[in-house]
């Protein structure tokens, strides 16, 4: 066989192959050609350039992949979930429905399960499913409330109502306190009181947790509820405060802004946060890359659920 003809056979091969969809075996009983042979010359064809492969990941998941494990490395956590989100406006509700699904693989029976509060976490428990298989699971707030509030949905009992529905027999350890309260005297009578001492005691033994990440002083839910004590604002910005998990403020290296805060706050504590062994955080948006970065830093969770942009933006952040 002359170069001419080798190169006809290889089209004629490649054309079977690729474009009929034709088995090598049928291919060398019409051709008669062996079986070593056609996969010789496949192999030229694809060489010499004659067959170009191309794999178009249309649903971006390499990508998305690569992010994820360039994250987890970046801010050394345990997992990493990227969701793809085209609309901006969709990212509570997308990084909601993943969160919740997230939860559902991680959850089991005769677990103690802590809930933050926030808008994001309130999408997760909309896309919660019943699991009635999966008994005696207790919801504890990992944080007061705003004295007052035009929504109650989204805070931490709420939360916990809604999503301890979905098990058999779930409960809910309710906690009455406000978030952040007027001085450290008013804050130690409300922690004395038998029922908030109770669940705050009860957070040592929370085995998963589900948090949200506030973001900077200008976007924070939690930052307003503080903001009603104005030497109270004045010493966070004046820290250089990024953002808050459960009214636990960091700077962007993670160092935690505790004056004038920690002793006004009601809420799971840095430590006690560390101390669970899967803590999962949501949040997106541009405006929480160094809150994602400091919570992380502060190793305030271990489990990060974030949007493909801002995941993008962070890993921009360190080159």
């Amino acid at each position: 066989m002359n170069a001419e003809e080798r190169y006809i056979l290889k089209i004629k091969i490649a054309k079977m192959f690729y474009l009929d969809n034709m088995t090598q075996t049928d291919i060398g009983e019409q051709l008669s050609v062996s079986r070593p042979t056609i996969i010789k010359l496949l192999n030229e064809a694809r060489e010499e350039g004659i067959v170009k492969i191309e794999i178009c990941d249309i649903r971006n998941q390499f990508t998305l992949e690569s992010m994820r494990r360039d994250l987890k490395d970046l801010l050394q956590l345990r997992d990493v979930v990227v969701v793809s989100v085209e609309d901006s406006n969709r990212i509570f509700k997308e990084l909601g429905k993943r969160a919740a699904e997230y939860l559902m693989e991680c959850v089991c029976s005769n677990i103690n399960v802590g809930i933050g509060w926030g808008k994001t976490l309130e999408e997760v428990a909309k896309n919660v499913v019943e699991m009635k298989h999966i008994r005696e699971v207790t919801l504890m707030p990992l944080m007061g409330g705003p004295v007052s509030s035009n929504d109650f949905s989204r805070l931490s009992n709420n939360l916990c109502e809604r999503i301890a529905s979905k098990f058999d027999n779930g409960k809910v350890d309710y906690l009455y306190a406000p978030l952040f309260t007027k001085d450290e005297k008013s804050r130690e009578t409300y922690i004395q009181s038998g029922g908030i001492k109770n669940v705050l005691e009860k957070m040592e033994d929370i085995q998963l947790a589900l948090v949200g990440i506030g973001g900077d002083l200008k976007n924070s839910v939690t930052y307003d509820v503080a903001g009603d004590y104005e030497d109270f604002a004045f010493r966070l910005v004046e820290k250089g405060t990024v953002g808050n998990i459960c009214g636990r403020f960091y700077d962007l290296d993670g160092n935690l802004c505790t004056e004038g805060v920690e002793g006004r706050t009601i809420a799971v504590t840095a430590q006690q946060l560390r101390a669970i062994p899967t803590v999962i955080a949501v949040g997106g948006g541009e405006h929480k890359i160094r809150s994602i970065i400091g919570g992380a830093r502060q190793k305030l969770f271990n489990v990060l659920i974030v949007d493909n942009k801002t995941a993008n933006s962070i890993i921009e952040y360190f080159k």
